[in-house]
């Protein structure tokens, strides 16, 4: 009982600091495809003009 209990505790916590840290990874990921994205758009405009 007391190894199920641990491994419960151990999912939840996962599960807590996952959670704390998700706002966090959406919004680097946003930022660096946003930043991956301008630089192909200006890599293109400056090659076509």
């Amino acid at each position: 009982m007391n190894k199920r209990h641990s491994a419960n505790y151990a999912i939840l916590s996962g599960i807590a600091f996952l959670a704390l840290l998700a706002p966090f990874l959406i919004d680097v990921n946003s930022q660096f495809i946003q930043r991956a994205l301008g630089q192909d758009i200006a890599a293109t405009n400056t090659t076509t003009t």
